[in-house]
């Protein structure tokens, strides 16, 4: 009957269109659940049944966190970088009679509005945090965020050994793929560096 969700959000434009994050019943459709969208360089949160909350315009591709909750009286919490949004009021919502539920990274329910940007730190409670909650939450992941280090750079001399293996374009309906390589490290040119072999994954074009 009610529910929690937060999140860290890197866009990977200030401009773009797409659902960052969508949630609802897996019987309904996509807009029955909730969904953190952003249109232009501006973020809503859609909650369902014709419901939006603008939370932010973008001015650049910064990363923000964002908090929610739903109580099963439909009384809404919403935070943006632990900044509470007086204008989030209540929403219709029939959580407590969904079957089941989907929660989708990166499109919305129907794969029709995919988004790019990374994700870090998602969490989702069956329980309404309060405002205070809220803040805590974002306050810790403020704190991880700044206590984190850069990776160190490493430049070697390597040599390819294996790679993956992938089926023809023409064989595949999926015109992505993630490719594995494997490399034998011959020097270390700058940096430190102890391993003997390394392995790169990355996405390719088929």
């Amino acid at each position: 009957r009610s529910m929690t969700f937060e999140v860290m959000v890197y866009p990977h434009a200030r401009e773009q269109e797409g659902t960052i994050v969508w949630f609802g019943p897996t019987n309904k459709t996509a807009a029955a659940g909730f969904a953190l969208v952003q249109q232009g360089a501006d973020v809503f949160l859609d909650t369902g049944k014709g419901g939006r909350l603008k939370l932010l315009t973008l001015g650049g591709a910064d990363p923000f966190h964002v908090a929610f909750s739903i109580a099963a009286d439909g009384r809404l919490h919403c935070l943006m970088n632990g900044s509470e949004l007086p204008e989030a009021g209540t929403v219709k919502t029939d959580i407590a009679n969904w079957p089941d539920s989907l929660l989708i990274f990166g499109n919305d329910a129907a794969g029709a509005r995919p988004w790019l940007g990374l994700l870090d730190g998602a969490a989702l409670y069956a329980r309404a945090l309060d405002a205070a909650g809220l803040k805590a939450d974002a306050a810790a992941w403020q704190a991880r965020l700044a206590a984190r280090q850069p990776t160190p750079r490493v430049v070697v001399n390597a040599t390819l050994t294996a790679k993956s293996k992938f089926p023809k374009p023409e064989h595949t309906n999926y015109n992505i793929a993630y490719a594995l390589y494997d490399w034998k490290v011959n020097k270390v040119l700058s940096g430190s560096f102890s391993n003997k072999t390394v392995r790169v994954a990355h996405w390719i074009w088929l």
